[in-house]
């Protein structure tokens, strides 16, 4: 039986915020439905972009999950997992992006996250006033490329840091 858009939407709203889950084991529960969802393809598809974006705008613990983040980048994420205001912003990127990333200076040579953000106010806020480096200022940095837009998978808003996901791709070319 197929369901409706919105009984996804709140499905995948419960599984994300379920007991037990916190912003450091949240991408387990994307994870578990990535790999596990027998669903028919169209609910499975939807479902999973739901509760991915759900699950990585909760998430403090990314980095931990970006071989799970690359898989899904690479087998369905589609426009619905940004909300309509999302997609309009990302359809409206310009062709080459300018794009900051707060972090240590060290991932200029060992590699970038997937986590960027189009505003250098929010890097800056993530290179030296996050809560797991307040104080830090010796190795951190902020880290700023342009890059091609077909290289950006999706863009979140709803935390108000301008978010944008790299393409897996695009980091190994760059370190190449």
């Amino acid at each position: 039986m197929i369901k409706s858009k919105k009984e996804i939407d709140r499905m995948a709203s419960a599984a994300a915020y379920a007991i037990n889950v916190n912003s450091y084991n949240v991408m387990q529960v994307f994870e578990d439905a990535f790999y596990e969802s027998e669903d028919a393809f169209y609910e499975r598809m939807y479902y999973l972009n739901k509760l991915f974006a759900y699950c990585y705008i909760s998430s403090d613990n990314v980095g931990a999950w970006s071989e799970t983040i690359d898989d899904f980048i690479m087998d369905g994420m589609d426009l619905s997992v940004m909300n309509p205001r999302e997609v309009a912003i990302f359809k409206n990127l310009p062709d080459n992006v300018t794009i900051y990333r707060g972090a240590d200076k060290k991932e200029a040579k060992e590699g970038y996250g997937i986590s960027w953000s189009l505003c250098p106010k929010v890097a800056k806020r993530f290179a030296f006033n996050h809560r797991n480096h307040k104080g830090e200022t010796e190795n951190r940095t902020v880290h700023k490329l342009t890059i091609p837009k077909h290289f950006i998978s999706c863009y979140f808003g709803s935390r108000k840091e301008k978010e944008v996901l790299i393409s897996s791709d695009w980091l190994a070319g760059e370190l190449k």
